[in-house]
């Protein structure tokens, strides 16, 4: 219902979002996650709990890729420059090899 009335508001898809995620439904609290993200691009607290949600949806390279891009689009955030350095420390041993990542050109 509140949705209903204000699915405008970026808050209000935040806050659902934690709700999903509280309760295990990861691949909805990852959508409504990102879409408080559109509706607030500037807003890093969202992007920060977009992070810690697809912590658990996404593969390590993903996550990592995700984490690398929020600390490029705002460089001088310390949570988010925090959340890179502990997401490639948390992910160091669980990375696809190089060879399965990134297919090669043979030409």
């Amino acid at each position: 219902k509140a949705l209903g009335r204000a699915n405008q508001q970026a808050g209000i898809w935040n806050k659902l979002s934690s709700v999903y995620l509280m309760d295990g439904q990861n691949k909805n609290a990852e959508t409504t996650a990102l879409e408080a993200m559109r509706l607030a691009p500037d807003q890093t607290a969202y992007i920060l709990d977009y992070l810690r949600v697809i912590q658990n949806t996404k593969q390590a390279d993903d996550f990592l890729a995700e984490l690398q891009s929020a600390y490029e689009r705002f460089p001088r955030s310390a949570d988010i420059a925090l959340a890179l350095a502990r997401g490639a420390r948390r992910t160091a041993g669980r990375r696809r090899p190089r060879a399965e990542r990134e297919p090669r050109n043979h030409r």
